[in-house]
């Protein structure tokens, strides 16, 4: 049986039992008419969440910053501005893909390798 939560997880994180990896396709791609200050704030938040509710891992996919266009609606989030984030958090083990021909990357955040 599958189990599916309807809820805003910044509300209501304790009726979100842990998992073993949480994946976030297209969450974070659009601003939905944040400002990218907002939208950064927001994201930080729902990634350190997140990954104290997962037992493994998290794996989650941005708009690249490194793009021949930009979309003031979409959320292009620098290299550096993320792994500044994640660094400063004592996380350390990250792994960034950029290869897979899209103007996004995903990155999978590990709780130890």
């Amino acid at each position: 049986m599958v189990k599916y939560y309807c809820l805003d997880i910044l509300e209501n994180h304790a009726m979100v039992p842990d998992f073993d990896y949480i994946v976030l396709n297209g969450v974070l791609t659009e601003k939905v008419g944040l400002s990218f200050e907002e939208m950064l704030s927001y994201s930080m938040r729902l990634l350190e969440l997140l990954f104290r509710k997962a037992n493994i891992g998290i794996a989650f996919n941005v708009m690249s910053a490194h793009v021949d266009w930009k979309r003031d609606d979409l959320f292009h989030l620098p290299f550096d501005t993320l792994t500044h984030f994640l660094s400063q958090r004592g996380y350390r083990n990250f792994i960034i893909r950029n290869d897979y021909g899209l103007y996004e990357y995903t990155t999978y955040l590990y709780k130890g390798i």
